[in-house]
């Protein structure tokens, strides 16, 4: 568990891969608040084999994107991972 969380917050997200039934698979990222604390996170659970590895990517990326936003309107002043898209 230590290893798992230590790379989650060097990557700034979380995935898991049938863990606890076979079938679905989920992934999550950190929403943080005005005290630049996580608050609550933000995820997609899907069914493993309806979406690719680079499907995943992207949802990593959308995923971050959301949580920058959703960061900032919590005062949040810096959301630390991923690249702010315009």
């Amino acid at each position: 568990f230590k290893k798992q969380l230590a790379k989650t917050a060097q990557t700034g997200w979380a995935a898991t891969d049938q863990e606890s039934m076979n079938g679905p698979a989920a992934q999550a990222v950190p929403v943080f608040g005005a005290e630049q604390q996580v608050v609550a996170a933000l995820g997609l659970i899907f069914p493993r084999h309806a979406v690719t590895t680079a499907a995943r990517a992207k949802q990593i990326v959308a995923l971050h994107d959301s949580a920058r936003k959703i960061s900032v309107r919590l005062g949040a002043n810096v959301y630390p991972y991923g690249k702010a898209r315009r």
